[in-house]
């Protein structure tokens, strides 16, 4: 299952297997993010389009993908491995190769050392020429695929397929130019559901009531949730989390760690910060709340949806924090990217034997 990671570039889907469309375009979101504003190279939006275009057909952008039945790996399938490995140590990232910042600064860093781009008679352009190309979407596509990629199938079939997309989950190229929005300015996912509550909160004709918004489709348009479904129609349909479909406070902690947060137990409101997602199930009674102001003290406001006693206006709102029998918070791991494999150790000769690490001698 894909799980959510976050780094310099935004927030992002990683997972042993092929992505979804839906968090295809969520990672596109941290490729327009870095071609747009971490990277002076001047990015032009054809040429982004072009490119995803071509990473939904080598990996669904999905930066952790091994290739199927090859050494392929990663957003554009490196092969071998190796050779992303050494790209990435050439820039101080070995240990993080697997993650989607240090992918792109890769590409990054083949562009301005001219690495991987073989110009070609039919896209007869240089690697920096591609990144600032207003030629026709499709043509960049083309030479990506000859001058970049250099896959086995070379066909304009197969550069059409990925200008296209087809019914397997490949977002084609021209489709990216629809879907993108080139004004992006930042990308966080607790932003988007902190936002989503917000304005549920704060509309009153939303209410109360246990069990509602439970078992139905995403695009409920009801006007009742119980406190659960408030938070996972907030994570899906604010935050873009690839939740299957409503939790509750039973399962609240494994659909939690499945989506990337880190899970704690629970002891103070001082140890909470705006984001944080309390909750408990005790004897089958639970409850929810997301903190939605923080300061040098801890939690100050709580939203959610939290019982049908208080007054209509008040049963979904933004209250004051307060204490209930919380057991657990839950924090968006944004600072933990995937790890690669273990680095094997260096190794020193001293005294005609190896071992992992020695200190110098003191003379």
């Amino acid at each position: 299952m894909a799980k959510i990671y976050k780094d310099k570039s935004g927030s992002y889907y990683g997972s042993s297997s092929y992505l979804t469309e839906k968090q295809q375009k969520f990672n596109a979101k941290c490729v327009l993010k870095y071609c747009k504003q971490l990277s002076d190279l001047g990015w032009s939006n054809n040429s982004i389009c072009a490119i995803l275009g071509n990473i939904s057909a080598e990996s669904t952008a999905n930066p952790m993908l091994n290739e199927v039945g090859g050494s392929g790996y990663g957003l554009v399938q490196w092969t071998p491995k190796s050779n992303l490995q050494k790209r990435a140590k050439a820039i101080g990232r070995y240990n993080t190769y697997s993650t989607m910042f240090t992918q792109l600064s890769v590409i990054d860093y083949e562009a301005k050392n001219n690495l991987q781009w073989i110009k070609t008679s039919d896209y007869p352009i240089t690697f920096k020429e591609f990144i600032k190309s207003t030629e026709s979407i499709l043509y960049l596509t083309g030479a990506w695929l000859k001058n970049y990629e250099r896959p086995a199938d070379q066909s304009q079939a197969n550069i059409l397929k990925r200008y296209n997309g087809d019914s397997n989950g490949h977002i084609g190229s021209k489709e990216w130019n629809d879907i993108l929005d080139f004004n992006l300015v930042d990308d966080t996912s607790i932003t988007g559901f902190l936002k989503w509550c917000e304005n549920i909160a704060n509309d009153n004709k939303y209410l109360y009531k246990l069990g509602a918004g439970h078992g139905v489709p995403w695009t409920y348009e009801g006007y009742y949730f119980d406190c659960s479904s408030f938070v996972s129609f907030g994570l899906h349909n604010g935050g873009g989390y690839d939740l299957q479909t409503q939790f509750t406070t039973a399962n609240q902690k494994t659909e939690l760690e499945n989506l990337g947060f880190k899970v704690q137990r629970f002891k103070s409101k001082a140890e909470l910060i705006r984001g944080d997602i309390l909750f408990y199930n005790v004897n089958g009674e639970g409850h929810t709340e997301v903190v939605f102001e923080s300061d040098s003290s801890g939690a100050t406001k709580l939203v959610g949806a939290h019982n049908d006693t208080l007054p209509p206006d008040e049963q979904i709102s933004i209250r004051s924090y307060y204490d209930d029998k919380w057991q657990y918070y839950a924090r968006a791991d944004s600072d933990d990217p995937p790890l690669p494999e273990p680095i094997p150790p260096i190794q020193f000769r001293y005294n005609q034997r190896f071992c992992p690490f020695v200190f110098p001698r003191m003379r």
